[in-house]
């Protein structure tokens, strides 16, 4: 836990958690934090557990402290992703990645990014990371992003 303020007034009192202090969440996953600002958790759209990028936490932290919106040269960009294209899901989830499962199906939304400072999509009805998905040509085979030297 790192936490920040002082003997200041509490709404400058910033908590940070290492998601894995919450091992039996899903999405708690390592290089991810959960945030205590002025004594209450900070959550995305009403979601109990939210878990934030080291990026996200500092936008956040910015945010706060300076009234600024994102900063585009920070954003890391919108995943080539859209909505109704073919994709291969591989979960997070260690067991599963372990026996080599994946889903391939239709992306159900476009990128989402989310207060977390992390890009999601929808994928059979459930929010999931968009590393967590790779892009599928219309034959099933993974998209590569093209290398600088194919750019002309």
């Amino acid at each position: 836990m790192l936490k920040l303020g002082g003997k200041g007034p509490a709404e400058w009192s910033v908590e940070v958690f290492d998601a894995r202090d919450w091992p039996d969440e899903p999405e708690a996953d390592a290089g991810l934090y959960r945030l205590r600002v002025a004594g209450k958790w900070v959550m995305d759209n009403g979601r109990k557990f939210t878990f934030f990028t080291v990026m996200g936490v500092a936008l956040l932290i910015a945010r706060a402290l300076l009234k600024i919106g994102l900063p585009g040269d920070l954003d890391a960009g919108k995943p080539d992703l859209c909505k109704g294209q073919l994709i291969r899901w591989r979960p997070a989830d260690e067991t599963l990645a372990s026996w080599g499962q994946c889903v391939m199906t239709r992306a159900g939304s476009d990128p989402i990014h989310c207060i977390d400072g992390q890009w999601r999509i929808m994928v059979q009805r459930n929010m999931v990371c968009c590393d967590e998905v790779q892009g599928l040509d219309r034959f099933g085979r993974e998209i590569k992003p093209m290398a600088a030297k194919d750019v002309v």
